[in-house]
């Protein structure tokens, strides 16, 4: 796995995978973003984002997206335990500059390390 980089491997693709996160996983949640995470059997740890049409149009979710990947790419090495993670994207995320998004994102990480 590249260090800074995102490979295919690290993204959950499946309906399959999604619904066993969703079913056997547990949760967090703060006023911006909902965190499902799982233990998984790979060497590394494994994301996925969902949300929801309601949030805005195409280039607002998109925004959305590009930036939890971004917070994702930059904390992946800080992540000890390996899990598969789905963020579900709030739409409060979009009304809050960068460095609070990254706040948000950072305390839930270690939240679902905790409870994991």
């Amino acid at each position: 796995m590249k260090e800074f980089g995102l490979n295919k491997e690290e993204h959950i693709r499946s309906r399959k995978e999604v619904e066993q996160v969703f079913q056997q996983g547990k949760i967090q949640a703060n006023p911006y973003l909902k965190i499902f995470y799982k233990e998984n059997s790979l060497a590394w740890s494994r994301f996925g984002i969902i949300i929801n049409k309601k949030f805005g149009n195409a280039v607002e979710r998109n925004r959305a997206k590009r930036h939890i990947r971004e917070l994702y790419r930059m904390n992946k090495n800080k992540l000890v335990s390996k899990s598969d993670r789905l963020f579900f994207i709030k739409n409060e995320f979009k009304s809050i500059p960068f460095r609070e998004k990254e706040k948000a994102f950072l305390e839930l990480l270690e939240r679902s390390r905790d409870g994991a």
